[in-house]
């Protein structure tokens, strides 16, 4: 199965989705900020980059942008997620490079049926 990276600063969430992603036999590591994240990339590439938007240190959006402009990370796909409801936080989110996006409170099948469309 996939190695996992959450990028969350809510606990809460972070949890749930191991919860769930873990019951399919995934897993899991995670950040509370994207400079956690890209310290954690660093350590080890993971399949596949599970990314809240809005976060304090380092928000999902400039942790996507140095993702796609370090050539050893730029194939990783990055879910992101984001209780933003504005198409244009949709577009930014895509902008800044992620490959697939999952808006909140979503259900555990949406949450399955993206992580599985990413990782194939």
């Amino acid at each position: 199965m996939a190695d996992i990276l959450v990028i969350d600063d809510d606990e809460i969430m972070a949890q749930l989705i191991a919860a769930i992603l873990e019951n399919l036999g995934h897993t899991l590591r995670f950040a509370e900020n994207g400079q956690s994240g890209l310290e954690q990339v660093a350590r080890q590439l993971p399949d596949l980059i599970v990314l809240d938007m809005n976060m304090p240190v380092m928000d999902g959006f400039e942790f996507a942008k140095k993702i796609r402009s370090t050539p050893a990370y730029s194939t990783i796909p990055i879910l992101a997620s984001t209780a933003e409801t504005h198409t244009a936080s949709y577009d930014a989110a895509y902008d800044a490079g992620c490959n697939g996006f999952l808006r909140k409170p979503w259900s555990e099948g949406e949450l399955i049926e993206r992580v599985g469309e990413l990782l194939k």
